[in-house]
């Protein structure tokens, strides 16, 4: 059967972050028939205050990172209309539109819409695809701006040594004098 809540708000706080999330809606068919189970969840907005310096110390090694071997076996969507974020000591970040959806077992799909923040100029929308089948992962991120500038990366590295990657990036841009001001000289 279908099962559908929804909250006004919902808050998850820990050492060092505090997530809200508002108007949260979770719809869902989980009667273990593949093909026709799914999760989806929406939201209005999230908000996260985050602050590195409160996390608590990790006794693991962070220099060897490994990604484990998983699926998503149903149809896991999540939809936000308004995400927003603030790094202490670092900056402030918002986007519209952040979903995500996978395409298959080893597939996703993570997109979003006028991003803008410390380091990005411009208005910024983007796609992230990533697959990730036997031992590696494969993605691709297009990015575009607002005034229509844009780069594509196509990355491949092993889940045991993300570190190794190889791939390759397009980038495309309208006004190259908007982008490096002052550095370019006129014609």
């Amino acid at each position: 059967g279908l099962l559908a809540h929804r909250w006004d708000s919902i808050s998850v706080k820990g050492e060092g972050f505090d997530v809200a999330v508002k108007n949260p809606r979770f719809d869902a068919h989980l009667m273990f028939s593949p093909g026709e189970d799914f999760v989806h969840i929406f939201a209005d907005s999230v908000s996260a205050e985050i602050d590195p310096k409160k996390f608590p110390e990790s006794d693991s090694d962070t220099t060897k990172l490994q990604i484990p071997d998983f699926r998503i076996p149903l149809d896991a969507q999540v939809h936000v209309t308004h995400v927003k974020a603030h790094v202490e000591g670092i900056g402030d970040w918002k986007l519209d539109s952040l979903q995500f959806k996978p395409e298959n077992e080893r597939a996703a799909t993570l997109s979003f819409q006028n991003a803008e923040g410390k380091f990005i100029e411009r208005k910024t929308s983007g796609e992230i695809s990533a697959t990730w089948q036997g031992d590696f992962i494969s993605a691709n991120v297009k990015i575009k701006t607002e005034d229509k500038d844009s780069i594509a990366v196509a990355v491949n590295f092993p889940k045991d040594n993300p570190k190794d990657l190889s791939g390759s990036a397009d980038v495309c841009v309208q006004d190259p004098r908007k982008l490096v001001k002052g550095r370019i000289p006129k014609s």
